[in-house]
């Protein structure tokens, strides 16, 4: 299954954990991974093709496990990425292993400005788990980027601004232990967009990422629903039949861990939104190296969502 590719008065957005992405250098500063030249040079081919045909070249593309900026500056130069001229944002580092979040965009969006809110967490029995400063919340603080919508559907009414908020929450690595901070996080987050919606109730926002965490769990309840129970953020994946909603499969029981949130208008504008179950097929990791085929770029599944930003369904 290919997306169709973004069309005039319409936003495409994409969510990709993508895998211990490192470089071919070692930081002394983290655990990171040193990855041979050849592997390097097949990852980045692979996750281009990814992006051009399973994603659709989205004009937005949320990305984890990213290690820095020459990365992305290497996955930015590849040559049909460059052509669609693309620019990227990657996270300040607080990871023991080294990863980040970054996004991209392509020339439709003017980035306007970003943010990295990570407030203190008190000391508990986590220590941080590997975090650089395991006295901030975050090991991978929200990336907060405002754009504005410059392309073919600038002029549309309430479509000209959007903030999306990229996101790799802790993992559950650990059992019990991180559980606070993870609640934390999905509860900073939250009361985080409700100081933007104060500010503006019209506003278009988008929390995407890979939260690590299912409906179930406390970090995305807290994230999605107010402490009154009344719902925050609207999930995109919640239109797919319940069969088609797993982003990662681990010892063979499927997890929704990758999310698309949004606030009321744009998920009146929702167009579509699909799961690519490329990577969590039974042999997807055995191409994991190989260039010319998409599957095993990753462990977790991309989404897709497209928003369609006509007078007829204005996001707002």
């Amino acid at each position: 299954m290919n997306i169709t590719p973004t069309i005039p008065g319409t936003l495409s957005v994409a969510q990709l954990n993508i895998w211990n992405m490192f470089d071919t250098v070692d930081d002394p500063r983290t655990r990171d991974m040193v990855v041979p030249m050849g592997e390097y040079r097949a990852r980045l081919a692979k996750l281009a093709l990814t992006i051009t045909t399973t994603l659709g070249s989205p004009d937005i593309l949320s990305l984890n496990e990213i290690e820095n900026q020459n990365v992305l500056d290497a996955i930015l130069n590849q040559p049909s990425i460059k052509a669609l001229g693309y620019k990227g944002k990657i996270q300040v580092l607080n990871d023991g292993r080294g990863i980040r979040t970054a996004v991209m965009y392509r020339d439709s969006l003017e980035l306007l400005s970003t943010a990295a809110p990570n407030p203190k967490f008190p000391p508990n029995n986590d220590r941080g788990f590997g975090q650089i400063d395991s006295s901030l919340l975050y090991s991978r603080p929200p990336l907060v980027a405002n754009f504005r919508y410059t392309g073919a559907g600038q002029s549309l009414e309430g479509v000209s601004n959007l903030t999306v908020i990229v996101n790799h929450f802790k993992s559950k690595l650990g059992g019990a232990k991180p559980e606070p901070r993870r609640q934390r996080q999905g509860e900073f987050l939250g009361e985080y967009v409700d100081g933007l919606t104060a500010k503006d109730p019209k506003s278009n926002i988008i929390v995407i990422g890979d939260l690590n965490a299912t409906y179930d769990d406390g970090a995305y309840k807290k994230l999605a629903y107010r402490k009154d129970g009344s719902e925050r953020l609207k999930d995109t994946l919640k239109t797919l039949s319940d069969d088609d909603r797993y982003t990662y499969v681990y010892r063979g029981k499927k997890n929704l861990l990758d999310h698309v949130l949004v606030t009321g208008g744009l998920f009146d504008a929702l167009k579509s939104v699909e799961i690519n179950h490329v990577n969590t097929a039974k042999d997807a990791k055995s191409h994991k190296l190989d260039p010319k085929v998409v599957a095993g770029i990753s462990d977790h599944d991309p989404i897709v969502a497209v928003f369609q930003l006509s007078p007829s369904k204005p996001a707002q």
